[in-house]
């Protein structure tokens, strides 16, 4: 019996069921996807018309969700990686390659669109998060988070359109939902025996710091 399966098996049938369900929903790649929800429907930029925030969105989705699940389809057809979630580390090295050349398309069209410095300042702290949890993966050799990775660039990114007032209403109560969020798709990793709680950890907290500050120097000092 291999060792992660004997750890799942303390859970019941449901809660793993469950934890996959929140891994596939609330995975890394759909992480930007989220963002660009909150940024086009929760800050100044719902005033702009439904047809372009749609195309917005939806360049967004094909090139940081689409396009790299094709290419990690074609690298495990291929034989590079195991599985699509990159279980062994070891295999993580071309799919962060990959994932950083995806960003960076998506940086490029972003800033093609002339959307606002903070927004533009997301995806570039997206790219710097990436960098720093390659060179912890490769470098370093621990299996540090991507979905803590993701979650934490949401918490960053909602604390920051917090922090400077960038929201339309009350934004609290997203930042309150992706705290918890991140909670659950952190314990489901857990569960899934795919990281350890410090490797969650730390995964949340180096994205939403970075995240944070990179959107923060986007805005003008008072």
């Amino acid at each position: 019996i291999k060792p992660s399966t004997m750890q799942t098996a303390r859970y019941s049938k449901p809660c793993i069921t469950a934890s996959n369900v929140l891994s596939i929903v609330f995975s890394p790649l759909f992480m930007p996807v989220y963002a660009m929800v909150i940024a086009l429907t929760a800050t100044p930029l719902l005033w702009i018309p439904l047809r372009t925030r749609l195309m917005s969105l939806g360049v967004v989705a094909l090139l940081t969700a689409v396009l790299p699940i094709l290419l990690l389809y074609s690298l495990k057809a291929a034989g590079k990686i195991s599985d699509i979630d990159i279980t062994n580390r070891k295999q993580r090295t071309l799919p962060i390659l990959m994932m950083l050349f995806c960003y960076g398309l998506t940086l490029w069209y972003i800033i093609g669109v002339h959307a606002p410095a903070w927004l533009v300042m997301f995806f570039v702290g997206g790219i710097a998060s990436v960098i720093v949890l390659g060179i912890v993966t490769v470098v370093l050799k621990w299996k540090i988070s991507m979905h803590g990775a993701g979650m934490g660039a949401i918490i960053g990114f909602v604390f920051a359109l917090m922090y400077y007032n960038l929201t339309l209403g009350e934004p609290l109560w997203l930042l309150i939902v992706a705290v918890l969020v991140a909670g659950l798709v952190g314990s489901a990793r857990i569960i899934l025996n795919k990281h350890t709680i410090w490797q969650v950890v730390a995964g949340t907290t180096v994205a939403a710091v970075i995240t944070w500050g990179a959107v923060s120097l986007a805005i003008p000092a008072a």
